[in-house]
C-alpha cells in the first residue's frame, strides 16, 4: 500500500500541460442540461488531439488525464459525472471524516473530496496500471491525507482474477464475452477487516462502485454496516444484484434512496432494468 499525508510538491513540473480553451473554462461552470455530451461534442476531437497531460480541473487541482479517452474528458466539463454524486458527497464530508473509494480508479472522486478538511482518504485500485496513475496524482496533493490499497474488496479474502478495462474493469467474469481483455490476478480484501488493521471505528462516506461485485463487498463489511458505523453510502447497483443489495442493506438498518438534482427520494422499486446510482443511509 502506499500512504501519504504529506505529499512532496503542490504542482509537478509538467512536461505536458494541457492548455484548456478559455470558451470551455466559462461553459464549464454553467448548470445546464446533458452538459457532458453537449460539450464533448463542442471540445471533444479538440481535447483528444492533445493526449496525455496535465489538467487544471474545474475545482483548481491539476491531474493527469488521457485527453484520447472519453471518460478522462468528462473530468474537464465540470464535475464528475454531472455533480449530483459529488454535491452528495461533499455535503457528507463537510466536516470531514473517513472517505472509503472503492474502485478509484485514476481517482475521479478523489480529486474533489480528497482536499476537503479533515478527509482521510482510503483508496481501493486493484488493477495495477490505474493505481499506478491514481498515486502519480496523489502524491502531488499538499496535505491531503490518503492511503492506496492495491486490493478489491469482497465477501472474503481470497484472489481473484479481474478484466482490465480502465474504470470498467470487473471480476465479473460472465461480462464482456465477446471482446477479449488483459486480465490480472488481484487479492481480495473485507473492508471491515481493513478496517480494524488501520484501527477505524467509522467511515463517513463509502463510494461503492465495483462492477458488478457490490453485493459481495457490502458483505464484507457486515460488521460495520450491523452497527450502521458507516453513514453514507454512495454506491452503483446492477438490476442483476439490486433485490440482493437493497434486502441486505435493509437487513443491516438501511434504506435505500434515488438520487437526483431535487435531492433524495426513497427507493420503493422492487426490482430496476437497468443501473442506478442509489444512496443507502441509515434509518432515522
Amino acid at each position: 500500500m502506499i500512504r501519504c499525508a504529506k505529499p512532496i510538491n503542490n504542482v509537478p513540473k509538467m512536461i505536458n500541460k494541457v492548455a484548456i480553451p478559455l470558451s470551455l473554462r466559462m461553459m464549464r461552470k454553467l448548470k445546464i442540461p446533458r452538459k457532458l455530451g453537449f460539450l464533448e461534442s463542442l471540445f471533444g476531437s479538440t481535447l483528444a488531439a492533445q493526449g496525455t497531460g496535465w489538467v487544471k480541473c474545474s475545482n483548481g487541482v491539476f491531474w493527469k488525464l488521457d485527453l484520447t479517452e472519453p471518460t478522462h474528458r468528462w473530468i474537464i466539463y465540470g464535475d464528475y459525472e454531472g455533480g449530483i454524486g459529488l454535491s452528495f458527497a461533499k455535503n457528507a464530508l463537510r466536516n470531514g471524516g473517513v472517505f472509503v473509494d472503492s474502485g478509484s480508479n485514476i481517482g475521479q472522486w478523489v480529486l474533489y473530496l480528497g482536499g476537503i478538511a479533515g478527509v482521510q482518504s482510503l483508496e481501493f485500485e486493484p488493477v495495477e496500471s490505474q493505481r499506478q496513475w491514481l498515486a502519480s496524482c496523489l502524491q502531488h496533493q499538499r496535505g491531503w491525507n490518503f492511503t492506496i490499497f492495491p486490493w478489491g474488496l469482497g465477501s472474503e479474502e481470497c484472489d481473484m482474477e479481474i478484466q482490465c478495462d480502465g474504470a470498467r474493469s470487473t471480476l465479473r467474469n460472465d461480462w464482456y464475452k465477446s471482446r477479449t481483455l488483459d486480465r490480472e490476478v488481484i487479492r481480495i480484501k473485507r473492508l471491515e477487516d481493513v478496517l480494524r488493521q488501520a484501527e477505524i471505528s467509522e467511515v463517513q462516506l463509502w463510494k461503492l462502485d465495483v462492477e458488478g461485485a457490490e453485493y459481495d463487498a457490502l458483505i464484507g463489511a457486515g460488521d460495520y454496516l450491523a452497527s450502521q458505523h458507516i453513514k453514507h453510502i454512495y454506491f452503483e447497483c446492477h438490476h442483476t444484484n439490486y433485490i440482493r443489495n437493497k434486502s441486505y442493506l435493509e437487513t443491516c438498518g438501511y434504506q435505500l434512496y434515488d438520487i437526483g438534482w431535487k435531492g433524495l427520494q426513497l427507493k420503493v422499486d422492487r426490482e430496476i432494468s437497468e443501473t442506478q446510482d442509489l444512496v443507502a443511509l441509515p434509518y432515522r
